[in-house]
């Protein structure tokens, strides 16, 4: 959220699997401040070429998701034929 504290944004951001070592491997001398951005980036870059979800937040920001996951946890109703 654009009013979250920087500090539990960026505990978001590390709790992502795999992105904080993505940064890290590109760019191994960038502080938390730095590597913050660059994944905040990363993650805007992904959902331009459709590899994430990206959905507008009504309190304000951005919400990411991994769009092949959200497709193939689809729940059919019972009264729904498949």
């Amino acid at each position: 959220m654009q009013d979250e504290p920087d500090a539990a944004y960026l505990a978001h951001l590390f709790q992502v699997d795999g992105l904080y070592a993505v940064i890290k491997q590109y760019y191994p001398h960038a502080d938390d401040a730095q590597a913050g951005l660059l994944m905040e980036f990363l993650l805007h870059g992904l959902s331009e070429f459709s590899l994430i979800s990206k959905k507008g937040v009504e309190r304000g920001g951005y919400a990411f998701a991994d769009m092949l996951g959200s497709m193939l946890n689809i729940s059919f109703s019972e009264e729904e034929d498949i």
